[in-house]
């Protein structure tokens, strides 16, 4: 049976997904097998031509800025993000 693949548009859901998981990465690593939101975030990735930074990207890194909201929660260290 396959998993469910979470879905992440927003902050809020970012964080719920950290808790679920326990910890997880920013970017995806599949050398590792670790959870991570760049596999989960449904937001466009930068399009073919397209210059600067995706919508996807600019939402990752705007959350991992913003979560200090979260800081009970949600621990950041060296690209990792953890629910304690």
């Amino acid at each position: 049976m396959k998993r469910k693949v979470a879905v992440v548009r927003t902050l809020k859901q970012a964080r719920t997904y950290v808790l679920q998981v326990g910890i997880c990465g920013i970017f995806s690593d599949a050398g590792v097998g670790m959870p991570n939101l760049w596999d989960v975030v449904d937001v466009p990735d930068r399009q073919p031509g397209e210059k600067g930074w995706g919508q996807k990207i600019l939402a990752i890194w705007r959350w991992v800025l913003f979560s200090d909201q979260y800081l009970e929660v949600v621990q950041i260290g060296n690209q990792c993000l953890s629910g304690v």
